[in-house]
């Protein structure tokens, strides 16, 4: 879809407006053209399954003919000091 257009805008929500029924395993931030996804957990087994769950989505996004912009992805760990999680994506 070329930016600029209004069709192209309102489609777009359309699209996305679905995107939460599609995910358990998180909280999802929306705002205009930008996702957040927010996992918590203090299990870090736990924490790893919703991770993996929610990188799922990638098949969301191509079934609806949406794509993911890899270079403005990334992921973030919070955690207490004396423990950190590290993830491969």
């Amino acid at each position: 879809m070329p930016k600029g257009l209004a069709l192209g805008s309102h489609l777009f929500l359309i699209y996305i407006n679905y995107l939460p029924l599609n995910v358990k395993e998180a909280e999802l931030v929306l705002f205009v053209d930008d996702t957040n996804l927010l996992i918590i957990h203090r299990d870090e087994n736990v924490l790893h399954h919703k991770v993996n769950e929610v990188m799922k989505l990638e098949y969301w996004f191509q079934k609806n003919n949406l794509m993911i912009n890899v270079g403005n992805t990334a992921a973030i760990s919070f955690h207490t000091k004396h423990k950190s999680i590290s993830y491969n994506m």
